[in-house]
């Protein structure tokens, strides 16, 4: 019974972390934004959404580095810069989507079913 009431909390936290914010557009976050199908529709990034989508909380692939707009390969500091950013809602989804899928192959299909 204990474990199912953590694992509704744990549910319910995750749902949470990228819950769609309404913030008003501006051309300066167009860096930040990648294509969004409206203008407000965006998910502010925190640390707790960026270990979300990381495999077992240490590291993301190379896909949901280069969704968030990462180089490859990603430098020190590249969490700590993406943090307050703004990205589409579609692409925070993608970004936990790719969550623990480690052949390239596979992620090449969820990137294109999720489009």
């Amino acid at each position: 019974m204990a474990e199912k009431l953590l694992s509704d909390d744990k549910k319910e936290k995750e749902e949470d972390l990228y819950k769609v914010k309404k913030v008003p557009y501006k051309k300066d976050d167009m860096e930040t934004v990648k294509s969004s199908t409206k203008e407000n529709d965006f998910v502010v990034i925190t640390e707790d959404f960026l270990v979300s989508g990381m495999q077992s909380g240490i590291g993301c692939n190379n896909d949901q580095l280069r969704l968030l707009g990462v180089e490859i390969p990603a430098k020190k500091g590249w969490k700590q810069s993406l943090i307050g950013k703004r990205i589409s809602k579609e692409t925070a989804d993608k970004f936990i989507a790719l969550k623990g899928i480690h052949k390239k192959a596979d992620r090449k299909k969820v990137l294109e079913n999720e489009a």
